[in-house]
């Protein structure tokens, strides 16, 4: 049996692939690995050109608004919904989504059952299957191998009836103009995209805080997945509106107040 195993990130995909090359089962089970955050920009009508553009564009003007003028190598039949569309899954037994508590696996799976109803889908529900000395994880990569074990024999089926849950999920999400998804009580809340403001804000003080610092704070208390560069990029817009002070200059943002 052929299975294909869909992850979001090569953190996951590492760990995945290091698991069944320990176990002896790369030949029959295939990564499929998913980069595109959507937890942030817009995802609507991505199934256009005009959509996809949109999404294409509004990632490239992050990068550029956190990194001056370096080049941003971004392919979306590469990393994204274009590389999903285009896979042969057909040619696998068995199509699994790995997925936990967080915004982007969730998203993941939401997507793959709207863009591959007529597939053979099976997914792996982290959060609910495993339990690592007193923490539960939330996403693949923090598994560990006898995590990993435990979540392969507790695969399951995703029957019409989830599928079509889980396709209405993602028709939601992406009928929505907001460009910031949470996951607040296991559900996807459509947000603004200075939702991580006031909580970068209340992080910068009198005394002067790296920025660093100040990132991965948020990062630990907002309660959401979120990555870095994107509150890296908040952070510059707060400094351009001048309110947060960045005493190293724009581009470096080593202090902030």
């Amino acid at each position: 049996m052929r299975i294909i195993h869909v992850v979001f990130g090569d953190p996951a995909s590492s760990r995945l692939r290091a698991f069944f090359r320990k176990e002896k089962q790369n030949s029959t089970n295939g990564i499929f690995c998913f980069k595109d955050d959507l937890s942030i920009g817009p995802i609507k009508n991505l199934d256009s050109p005009q959509g996809n553009l949109s999404r294409v564009n509004y990632l490239k003007n992050i990068h550029l608004e956190r990194n001056g003028d370096s080049p941003l190598m971004l392919d979306q039949s590469d990393i994204g919904i274009e590389a999903l569309r285009s896979f042969n899954f057909g040619k696998y037994d068995k199509v699994v989504v790995w997925h936990g508590n967080n915004i982007q696996e969730k998203l993941l799976l939401y997507l793959v059952c709207a863009l591959l109803p007529n597939e053979n889908l099976y997914e792996a529900a982290i959060s609910e299957a495993v339990e690592q000395h007193g923490y539960t994880p939330i996403r693949l990569a923090e598994c560990n191998i006898s995590s990993l074990t435990t979540l392969l024999s507790s695969i399951s089926p995703i029957d019409s009836n989830k599928k079509q849950a889980y396709k209405k999920e993602w028709e939601k999400s992406s009928q929505s103009d907001k460009l910031v998804r949470i996951l607040s009580q296991e559900k996807i809340t459509e947000v603004d995209e200075s939702y991580y403001d006031s909580f970068i804000l209340s992080d910068c003080t009198e005394d002067l805080t790296p920025a660093s610092q100040v990132v991965w704070n948020v990062m630990g208390r907002c309660g959401q997945s979120i990555a870095d560069a994107f509150l890296k990029y908040r952070v510059k817009r707060l400094v351009k509106r001048n309110e947060i002070y960045d005493c190293g200059g724009l581009l470096s943002l080593s202090n902030l107040a």
